[in-house]
């Protein structure tokens, strides 16, 4: 799934995701395409972390919600590896760490002009027995400069919003390839 930017960007870098579902995990895969040497990026870290603020700088993430529920999880990786998994009660209120989503593998390899990172993401029993689930798939992208980009499947603002329910428009469900 190709995601969009918020607006046209310099550099021009394309981000294509690509969420596959199997019980008890995701695979997630996002390649971007462009000129990588002017992207921001820490190296990969020999052991990932969870980690805070992620997003402040170069992150892919993902948000999952219920139709009809005000609470929805958000899972951010870094290309070094490193993640958050936050839980909300609410639009942007009650966050919280969460283990709902917790990343089990991760790789990436790199080239001139792209980027892929892999990540397996184990869920939760709890949440997955919530599905079907609502999808919103995003990219933080930071050039050297330090200008911040946005990316995702839909913009629904005046303004880069990726807690807004209405950005969360995949379905992820026990069926999803």
């Amino acid at each position: 799934m190709l995601l969009k930017p918020f607006e046209p960007c310099v550099p021009d870098w394309q981000v294509d995701a690509d969420i596959t579902h199997r019980s008890g995990s995701l695979t997630l895969r996002f390649l971007t395409s462009g000129p990588i040497a002017q992207l921001k990026r820490a190296p990969q870290a020999p052991v990932p972390e969870r980690q805070d603020e992620l997003w402040r700088s170069t992150c892919y993430e993902i948000f999952l919600s219920r139709a009809g529920r005000e609470d929805y999880w958000e899972f951010n990786l870094a290309p070094s590896g490193h993640w958050a998994s936050y839980q909300f009660s609410g639009y942007r209120t009650g966050q919280m760490n969460s283990n709902a989503l917790t990343l089990a593998a991760f790789s990436s390899a790199t080239s001139e002009d792209s980027m892929l990172l892999t990540a397996e993401v184990l869920i939760e029993p709890a949440l997955e027995a919530r599905m079907p689930l609502q999808l919103g798939i995003t990219a933080v992208l930071e050039d050297t400069s330090h200008a911040i980009q946005y990316y995702a499947l839909v913009h629904a603002d005046s303004r880069p919003d990726f807690h807004a329910k209405t950005t969360h428009t995949k379905l992820l469900d026990w069926d999803s390839p």
